[in-house]
């Protein structure tokens, strides 16, 4: 999911750049431009501005999808295992190899519900007009964190 969250945001990148770049040429020709220049030109940018939508898009579906890998892995894969998986207080229902790793695994499963509640608040608000490449840096933070607890 990092791979295609990263291969995401390049393509959204290249996209931006080469919807500037257009807006760039439109403001030059507009200048000297004729008519049909500057109608080609508009058709060219509305292309672009579908494809950076379209791109968004995109991203958008692979950011949710990550969301739902991750906590099927957390609560329904790995929480089997776990009593009162989202509480203040879960519990290994085996015995670990020692202690410390049981009361690290119970601590840091606290922290992946918060994590996954915040990451399940801020999907439902993401819109395409978000900063994409914020939130791609915040899902590429939460998948590292949610693979070190897994």
């Amino acid at each position: 999911m990092s791979l295609e969250t990263t291969l995401q945001t390049i393509e959204l990148n290249r996209f931006r750049a080469a919807f500037t770049a257009k807006e760039q040429n439109v403001a030059k020709l507009l200048s000297g431009a004729t008519r049909e220049d500057i109608r080609i030109l508009e058709s060219k940018l509305s292309g672009t501005e579908r494809a950076l939508v379209e791109a968004k898009k995109n991203l958008m579906d692979k950011l949710q999808d990550a969301f739902t890998k991750s906590d099927d892995a957390v609560r329904v894969k790995v929480d089997q295992f776990i009593s009162n998986p989202r509480g203040i207080n879960p519990q290994l229902a085996f015995t670990p190899p020692s202690a410390a790793l049981g009361r690290e695994v119970e601590r840091l499963r606290v922290d992946m519900e918060s994590l996954l509640v915040f990451w399940d608040a801020s999907i439902s608000r993401l819109e395409v007009a978000s900063d994409m490449n914020a939130y791609s840096r915040e899902v590429k933070d939460a998948l590292s964190k949610g693979q070190s607890y897994l």
